[in-house]
């Protein structure tokens, strides 16, 4: 089986934050597949250098992430999506203001047809000839499946994780696992396995991205008797692929790639968008949600638009948190306290 490169030591690496950039075909390319978790640092206050001020008018985790992989020495190109307005204006900010690479890839907001799925099997081609660019090389089909086998297996054991791990310490493993392709030893990183009471009050996350800085939020609600049993934000186990179809894997891997990603992740952006809707339902139904926390950045239209309807779709009580870079404040570690003590 190859084994993908993603050594230490390795220089530069191919760098996106969205979930429909599938790494696998990056890595095919012999290129270092990166998908970074914004750290929350440079949101663009006090970086005049930086491809986005504090005035660009770009969202917080969006500003975060351009500062920080176009000033990473690591970084050989980023690749920035069409599912918001926020990325295609970092793109053009990128393609302005630095001298990284930077690749706009056409994600179609029609779901479920095969105009769609062809659509994103076309982009995939493009993206792959952008990788060429870069000094990569042609994906071979062999090279190709072991990686896609590759990372369906390791994806699978970060996921098994979920139930031994803190929400916290869940979150920094898909963190680990998205800029790698690799699962860590849990004894080697660290992670705590204890579990929260009998008493504890299940509690799901929906909503855009998280900062690695944001991911204390899980251990404020664990504060206040929160068993967060599910994270359905971009950062969590909502953005993975499904399994690969192993049965026409060989044959069709390009294809096996697209269901995988474009035809099974729920988002918010997508048209229809009733499938994130059906998937935080089952969600909120079998692991016996009583509560609902709505996370989204300032500028993000397109979760901030969606608010009510997840409000009147769900059963349950629902808190909406809208983020702005910063550090959470008093009010709403206060909100978070109300919220848990109105769900007991």
């Amino acid at each position: 089986m190859f084994s993908v490169n993603t050594r230490l030591d390795t220089p530069k690496r191919v760098v996106f934050t969205s979930p429909f950039v599938p790494p696998e075909w990056i890595a095919a390319h012999g290129l270092v597949p990166w998908r970074k978790t914004s750290d929350g640092c440079h949101n663009g206050s006090g970086s005049s250098g930086a491809p986005v001020n504090v005035e660009a008018g770009v969202c917080s985790y969006m500003s975060s992430f351009i500062n920080e992989v176009t000033s990473d020495p690591r970084t050989l190109a980023v690749i920035l999506t069409t599912t918001c307005d926020q990325m295609r204006r970092g793109a053009d900010l990128i393609r302005l203001r630095s001298r990284v690479p930077c690749f706009l890839m056409n994600i179609p907001s029609t779901c479920g047809t095969p105009q769609a799925d062809a659509l994103y099997q076309q982009e995939l081609e493009r993206l792959g000839k952008f990788c060429l660019s870069l000094g990569g090389k042609r994906a071979e089909p062999e090279r190709l499946v072991s990686i896609l086998l590759e990372y369906d297996i390791n994806r699978r054991m970060v996921l098994s994780r979920q139930k031994e791990l803190s929400a916290g310490d869940f979150a920094r493993e898909l963190q680990f696992f998205g800029e790698s392709g690799k699962v860590r030893n849990e004894h080697d990183a660290g992670l705590s396995c204890a579990r929260p009471s009998t008493e504890a009050v299940p509690v799901g996350f929906i909503g855009g991205p998280m900062t690695a800085r944001q991911f204390d939020l899980f251990d404020v609600f664990a504060d206040h008797g929160a068993e967060i049993v599910f994270n359905g934000t971009e950062s969590g186990e909502r953005a993975f692929p499904s399994r690969f179809d192993l049965r026409r894997i060989t044959a069709e891997p390009e294809r096996v790639l697209t269901e995988a990603y474009f035809s099974a992740i729920p988002d918010v952006f997508q048209r229809p968008n009733d499938r994130i809707f059906s998937w935080m339902e089952k969600e909120v139904a079998e692991r016996r949600v009583r509560g609902v926390v709505f996370i989204r950045h300032v500028w993000c239209d397109k979760w901030h638009a969606e608010l009510f309807r997840f409000r009147d779709a769900l059963k349950v009580p629902l808190l909406d948190i809208e983020l702005d870079g910063g550090r959470m404040n008093e009010r709403t570690r206060n909100r978070i306290g109300a919220f848990m003590e109105g769900l007991r």
